[in-house]
Parts: structure tokens; sequence; C-alpha cells
């Protein structure tokens, strides 16, 4: 059996980072593993998500790519599949 790389295997997946010296949770689907850093698509505008609407307004989410550099992520982990 083949050995999965990991975190690249995880790409398309969504994870959880832990970044910087206070360890701050990020969540988002990742987009990219390489030597420099890790990419995922982080929902920028949450904020709005938090704050009541009038019933039938409708706000669109803003997913971002972000960049995370290797030197700033303190932990990575694959987020469990809702419903298991």
């Amino acid at each position: 059996m083949a050995e999965e790389k990991v975190p690249e295997s995880w790409i398309g997946e969504h994870v959880g980072l832990l970044i910087g010296a206070q360890a701050e949770p990020v969540q988002g689907e990742l987009l990219e593993v390489n030597d420099r850093g890790v990419v995922i698509s982080y929902l920028h505008n949450l904020e709005e998500f938090k704050t009541p609407r009038d019933i039938g307004e409708h706000v669109e989410p803003l997913f971002l790519p972000f960049f995370y550099p290797w030197h700033s992520v303190v932990a990575i982990h694959k987020m469990p599949m809702e419903g298991k």
C-alpha cells in the first residue's frame, strides 16, 4: 500500500490550522501545499453572517485564498466529515 503524502493528499479537503504564537485556529478548504507554506480558501466575510438580517435578505459568502508560510503554521489537521 502506497503511503499518502500528508498534508498534500488533503488538497480539496476541509482543514484546520493553528497559526502563530497564539495558535489562532483557522479553517478552510486546502488549496495548495508547497515548500513555502499552505494556501486555504478562507471565509472572509464571516462577520456579515453573524449580523441579523431582514427576512429574505441574502449575503453571498466571500471565500478568498490565504497563504500561510510554514514558519507561522503551528499545526494542520484534516477536519472530520460532518455526520461522522
